[in-house]
C-alpha cells in the first residue's frame, strides 16, 4: 500500500488474538468444566456485551482480566435464568459465590491466552511505528486506554478511540472520522485493520479509508472470493469495486506497510 500515513487497528480478535471473543468464551467455559456450544452462549454473549456498554461509567478504570470476569458473570447469570434447560440445570447447583469463582476462572484462562497475543502485537506495532501513525478503533467499554496501557501498547498509538467513550460505534463512520482527525491525516491516507468484514472493512471503506481484512483461518469469505483479497460492491451499499487485501496474521503488516 502506498501513500498510507496511518494504521488503525481493531482490538478484540485483532490485537489480543485472532479468535472471536464468543468462540474464546466457549473454549474457556469448557476448559473450566461448563459444557456448552456456541449457539447456546450466543444470546448470553450479546446480552453481556450490550450490558457492558451500558456500564461505561463503572468500566472506565477496569483492566482486561476484570473486564472479562465482569462479562462472564453477566453471561452466567443470563444462562442460569434464560439459558437452555441443560445449562440452567448445571448452573442451578452453583450458588452466587461459585458462579463468581467460575467467572474468575474463565477470565484467568482468557486473559492468560490474550496476554501472549498482546505481547506479540506490541512487538509488531513497535516495529512499524516509525513508518506510520498508529491508532486503535474499537467497540469497547470505556476502558480501552486502560487495557492498552496494561499491554504496553498505549505509548505506541496516537489515537485510542473507544466507542463507549465517544458515543458512537462501528460501523458508524464518525468513529473513523474522529480517529483520522486525532492522527492528523486524511481518510484516504489511513487503513483500518480488523477481523470484521462488516464493522471494520466495509465501514472503513464507506468512511473513505482503506481496509485490510485480518482473516486468519484462510477460508473463503461469505462473498465467495478467494482469500488474499476481497472485492467490495457485492452487497447493497458496499463501495463498488474496491479491493480489500487480506492478511492471516498481524505480522504481515510489516510487509504491507512499506
Amino acid at each position: 500500500m502506498h501513500g498510507i500515513r496511518a494504521l488503525l487497528l481493531d482490538f478484540g480478535a485483532t490485537l489480543d488474538g485472532t479468535s472471536h471473543w464468543l468462540d474464546r468464551f466457549v473454549e474457556h467455559y469448557r476448559h473450566c468444566g461448563l459444557d456448552l456450544h456456541r449457539d447456546e452462549l450466543d444470546p448470553a454473549f450479546s446480552f453481556a456485551t450490550a450490558e457492558g456498554y451500558r456500564r461505561t461509567a463503572e468500566m472506565r478504570r477496569v483492566g482486561y482480566r476484570d473486564l472479562i470476569a465482569t462479562l462472564a458473570s453477566i453471561q452466567l447469570n443470563y444462562l442460569a435464568e434464560r439459558g437452555a434447560a441443560p445449562l440452567r440445570a448445571a448452573l442451578a447447583s452453583l450458588d452466587a459465590r461459585e458462579l463468581t469463582r467460575l467467572a474468575r476462572a474463565v477470565a484467568d484462562d482468557f486473559a492468560a491466552k490474550s496476554s501472549r497475543a498482546l505481547t506479540e502485537s506490541r512487538e509488531i506495532l513497535a516495529r512499524v511505528a516509525d513508518r506510520t501513525r498508529l491508532g486503535v478503533v474499537s467497540n469497547f467499554y470505556g476502558n480501552l486506554e486502560v487495557v492498552l496501557a496494561e499491554a504496553g501498547i498505549l505509548p505506541l498509538v496516537g489515537a485510542a478511540v473507544d466507542s463507549s467513550a465517544v458515543g458512537f460505534f462501528k460501523p458508524d463512520p464518525r468513529i473513523f472520522a474522529l480517529a483520522v482527525k486525532r492522527l492528523e491525516v486524511e481518510p484516504q491516507e489511513a487503513v483500518m485493520v480488523g477481523d470484521s468484514w462488516e464493522k471494520d472493512c466495509l465501514a472503513a471503506l464507506r468512511a473513505g479509508l482503506h481496509a485490510l481484512w485480518l482473516h486468519p483461518n484462510g477460508n473463503p469469505s461469505r462473498l465467495g472470493a478467494e482469500v488474499g483479497s476481497q472485492m467490495a460492491g457485492n452487497v447493497a451499499d458496499d463501495p463498488p469495486g474496491v479491493k480489500v487485501e487480506t492478511i492471516k496474521a498481524l505480522s504481515e503488516l510489516e510487509l504491507v506497510i512499506q
